[in-house]
């Protein structure tokens, strides 16, 4: 792979050099803005009931439902919603029927097309 010399943060007047980008510390605080904004997972409704929930969930489909229209064999990491809910009193949160089993990569793939402001 190719050199490339180190290039100055994106965030003005940060001095840091970085391979691309912002530095760390301006990556963090990008980071606890966009948490802020879309609340504590608690604050979203993601309580111990769910992850209790989920858990048996992801042990009875355990198997992610794209991969496998794809013949591929991948363990399922999130437990999607099929249409996107708005928090966890949403009707939309507990039901089954709006729950698939989904691999990080095709979890992002839709959250990225279909909701992507949650």
């Amino acid at each position: 792979m190719p050199w490339q010399p180190m290039r100055r943060c994106t965030e003005p007047g940060c001095n840091k050099r970085v391979k691309s980008g912002k530095c760390y510390e301006h990556k963090r605080e990008a980071w606890r803005a966009e948490d802020a904004r879309r609340g504590h997972r608690r604050a979203r409704g993601y309580s111990a009931s769910w992850e209790k929930y989920r858990a048996q969930y992801l042990k009875r489909q355990p198997l992610c439902v794209e991969c496998q229209k794809l013949g591929l064999y991948v363990p399922a990491k999130i437990v999607d919603h099929i249409i996107p809910i708005d928090g966890g009193d949403d009707v939309l949160f507990w039901p089954e029927w709006n729950h698939q089993p989904l691999c990080q990569t095709h979890h992002n793939q839709k959250t990225t097309q279909q909701d992507p402001i949650t």
